[in-house]
């Protein structure tokens, strides 16, 4: 089997050339535009008999362009761009900063407009006109119980109430059950007779006059 040598000696001839335009190219050593301006594309011509390349000023005048026995190649400066790497762990929180200066004080503000007056408030209570009383007697005999309510005038009000009894030789005295205002305007009593002697009592309740 024969070999060919002449292919292998072209071959490697080609590459050693490659290597050195690139590495001339890499290093910032440039003629004219190359690469392109605008794209940053390198174009070469590449010798088919030998392998030799020879690169190409894209935008010469007169536009530089390959032989018939060449073969027109190109390649970009830069490489295609990789993919994103990943993104990486979250940093640690920072320390709290120092509390900052206070700031100065702002200048006071101006007057504001006197607001409008308010509307008028609805007529209040007429009050009291008066006061007067209203009283209940009575007698309750041993055992008995005796229970009284002192209305006052219609659309008046009791403001307080009670009742007096006297109280006998050796202390024997009424007992009270109930001694209270009912609703708005009247006042209960109740008193109860637990001795063997009769009472007479006195009930009054306080009214206040509240119709004009």
């Amino acid at each position: 089997m024969g070999t060919n040598l002449r292919g292998r000696t072209t071959s490697a001839v080609a590459v050693v050339a490659l290597v050195a335009v690139l590495a001339l190219l890499l290093s910032g050593f440039a003629w004219g535009a190359i690469p392109n301006d605008s794209d940053g594309v390198i174009f070469a011509c590449y010798k088919n008999s030998s392998g030799t390349l020879r690169v190409l000023d894209n935008q010469a005048t007169p536009q530089q362009t390959c032989s018939p026995n060449e073969t027109l190649i190109s390649w970009n400066q830069q490489g295609v761009e990789g993919l994103p790497g990943e993104q990486g762990p979250q940093g640690e929180q920072g320390e709290q900063g120092e509390q900052g200066l206070q700031g100065e004080q702002g200048l006071q503000g101006e007057q504001g407009l006197q607001g409008l007056q308010g509307l008028q408030g609805l007529p209040g209570n007429p009050g009291v006109f008066g006061f007067y009383t209203v009283t209940d007697t009575g007698v309750l005999r041993p055992n008995l119980y005796s229970s009284t309510f002192l209305q006052c005038q219609a659309g008046d009000e009791v403001t307080g109430g009670g009742f007096n009894s006297p109280v006998a030789v050796g202390g024997d005295h009424l007992d009270t059950v109930a001694n209270r205002p009912h609703l708005e305007d009247a006042w209960f009593v109740s008193l109860v007779n637990l001795t063997t002697r009769s009472f007479e009592w006195t009930a009054w309740a306080r009214c206040a006059d509240m119709t004009p």
